[in-house]
């Protein structure tokens, strides 16, 4: 009955994060890491600048180092091209960035919002 419970409350807990946005699933990027990266997630949060919301997806992964030796890496990956995601020592690197004029303005949240949908479009 105990076991019963505590799944229960597993559950209800999954869902009210869920509803608040506070966990989401998305599609692990492509890229090169994947052969020397394991435990790969995808952390997405919210900032807020004036009043728009950005999603900042951020991608977390356990990756090799030449000594061989796994390191705890991170980085953003918004702005990074389809397949471009490589592991440069231990540090996740993006080879390949959206030009400069699909890179949004850091002073305008919503000109970055705007630039970010375009850029999907066109992946």
């Amino acid at each position: 009955m105990n076991s019963i419970l505590k799944s229960f409350h597993v559950v209800v807990i999954i869902m009210m994060m869920l509803s608040m946005g506070a966990v989401s699933f998305a599609a692990m990027p492509e890229g090169s890491y994947k052969k020397s990266c394991a435990n790969c997630t995808i952390v997405t949060r919210q900032e807020k600048n004036f009043n728009t919301v950005v999603d900042i997806q951020e991608l977390v992964c356990q990756c090799k180092m030449k000594n061989g030796n796994n390191k705890e890496t991170k980085m953003v990956f918004n702005y990074c091209k389809k397949d471009s995601i490589s592991n440069d020592n231990g540090n996740l690197k993006c080879v390949n960035t959206l030009p400069p004029k699909n890179k949004p303005n850091p002073s305008s949240a919503a000109s970055a919002l705007k630039k970010v949908k375009e850029a999907k479009k066109n992946q």
